[in-house]
């Protein structure tokens, strides 16, 4: 069955609600949600499953047409995303209060997670698939969309797909699909200018790189060199000159010529997405 969320009513609902300054360790607060500028008389998230979205918007004159930017749906995901920390139900909430209670939590925090309670029981947001909406905002180039997916666990990504009760090998299958989607998907985004999605994959190549399941210095260099080929912003641009200064001093000449090669096949590829 279809599920409809409507969504700019939730999401007005978070930025009245949402905790103005201070955040908690154990129940962390969702930032505001900027306005969105959809001029829609009826906006909606229709859900089709844990993993299949379709985004409508409904107006005047009963026409089905696309809803959301990437940056617009990143904060659903967003705001989907912070109420896995709020309790699921009344018991939930009841045993939250008198732990709360008894450690001398401020009431203005208190009265924020009943006032955040009763939106994410709007949303229904244990039923929604928080990654799912990250994954499809990255898709449309959300970048702050990439750096959240990166951020998820295992164990709240496969939650959050309802994969659930896997044997071994299927867990470690899907941990590393998991781990090539990151790697994908701040590909698609770095190629658009996306400084988070670079930076991400400029630090991380040093560590992992999915594909050869060894490091790929080489990699980084490459997305650094990219990165200072195509940012105007100069703070970005002294950082990642700083770090791929300091990988090339490691790096034998033929890595080096493999930066290179790969430096000039992303530019091009950005070209040609644009395009």
């Amino acid at each position: 069955m279809y599920r409809i969320i409507l969504i700019v009513l939730a999401v007005g609902l978070f930025i009245f609600l949402s905790y103005p300054a201070q955040h908690h360790n154990d129940m962390p607060l969702s930032p505001p949600v900027q306005e969105s500028s959809n001029t829609a008389i009826k906006s909606q998230i229709m859900l089709k499953d844990s993993s299949e979205v379709v985004f409508v918007n409904a107006n005047s004159s009963g026409e089905v047409q696309a809803m959301l930017s990437a940056q617009e749906l990143f904060e659903v995901a967003k705001q989907l995303y912070f109420c896995r920390a709020v309790p699921k139900n009344d018991v939930e909430l009841s045993l939250w209060l008198d732990k709360a209670k008894e450690s001398g939590e401020p009431h203005t925090y208190i009265e924020n997670v009943l006032g955040r309670y009763s939106t994410c029981i709007e949303l229904d947001a244990t039923e929604q698939n928080y990654a799912a909406l990250l994954i499809e905002a990255a898709e449309q180039g959300a970048d702050d969309a990439v750096a959240l997916f990166w951020s998820l666990s295992d164990t709240e990504y496969f939650e959050s797909m309802n994969f659930m009760q896997m044997s071994r090998d299927e867990t470690i299958a899907n941990r590393y699909k998991f781990i090539e989607k990151k790697f994908e998907l701040a590909h698609a985004v770095a190629l658009k200018g996306g400084e988070k999605s670079l930076n991400r994959l400029i630090r991380d190549y040093q560590h992992f790189d999915p594909f050869t399941k060894g490091q790929s210095y080489y990699k980084s260099v490459a997305y650094a060199d990219f990165a200072l080929a195509t940012t105007q912003n100069n703070d970005f641009y002294q950082k990642i000159d700083w770090i791929k200064q300091r990988l090339l001093r490691t790096m034998s000449h033929e890595e080096i010529e493999q930066a290179q090669s790969l430096t000039e096949r992303l530019l091009s590829e950005a070209i040609n997405g644009r395009n």
